[in-house]
């Protein structure tokens, strides 16, 4: 298990945990962000930046401090 930020580029993973108030959460579920989900991070960079991630055929961009609170197992 580890934090979205750590997940390499274009490996995909599911997602295990969301680790915000509900209200966040809900705001993830409706970008079809939630637990169970296949996820995978698109684009990073070196320093505070966002990450572009795929779920669902959709491509979203997260915040760093965001990215850290959502936990993944890679996908085998």
């Amino acid at each position: 298990m580890l934090s979205l930020d750590h997940l390499d580029k274009n490996c995909t993973a599911q997602v295990l945990s969301l680790n915000f108030s509900p209200s966040v959460q809900q705001r993830f579920a409706q970008m079809g962000i939630g637990i169970g989900e296949q996820i995978a991070v698109v684009r990073s960079s070196v320093a505070n930046s966002p990450l572009m991630v795929r779920v669902n055929g959709a491509y979203f961009m997260i915040r760093r401090q965001d990215a850290q609170q959502i936990q993944v197992s890679i996908a085998p």
